[in-house]
C-alpha cells in the first residue's frame, strides 16, 4: 500500500474537488462553510496531503455528501469497508480504531 500511497490520495483529492464543483461551491466557499484552511483544501484537493477524518467530515457537512462516498470507490483499501461501517453506525470509537489501523499501512512522514 506504501507505494500506491501518492497516487491514492491523488485520487482522494480529485475526488473531493470534484463532488466540491459539481455542487457549484468555490474553494473559498469551502473555506467559509467548513473551516479549514484554503491551503489545507488546495493540498488535499491536489492530493499533496492526506485529509484528517475532521476534514472529510466538515467536507459532508459542506458537500451533502456522506464521508464514505468522497472516497474514490475503485481503489479503496479493504479497512475503509471498517470505517464506512463504523461511520454509518456513529460508533466515532470504531471509526477512529479503523482509521487509526488503516493509518499504519501508509508510509512514515519524515
Amino acid at each position: 500500500m506504501s507505494d500506491d500511497l501518492p497516487d491514492y490520495l491523488r485520487k482522494v483529492g480529485a475526488r473531493i474537488r470534484a463532488l466540491r464543483e459539481a455542487s457549484g461551491i468555490t474553494q473559498m466557499q469551502m473555506v467559509q462553510e467548513s473551516g479549514v484552511s484554503q491551503p489545507r483544501i488546495s493540498a488535499i484537493e491536489r492530493g499533496a496531503q492526506d485529509p484528517q477524518l475532521r476534514h472529510l467530515t466538515a467536507f459532508a457537512r459542506v458537500l451533502g455528501v456522506p464521508v464514505p462516498e468522497q472516497l474514490p470507490h475503485e481503489s479503496r483499501h479493504p479497512l475503509h469497508d471498517a470505517l464506512e461501517a463504523a461511520i454509518a453506525s456513529r460508533d466515532l470509537g470504531a471509526a477512529l480504531d479503523a482509521l487509526a489501523d488503516l493509518s499504519k499501512t501508509w508510509p512514515a512522514r519524515k
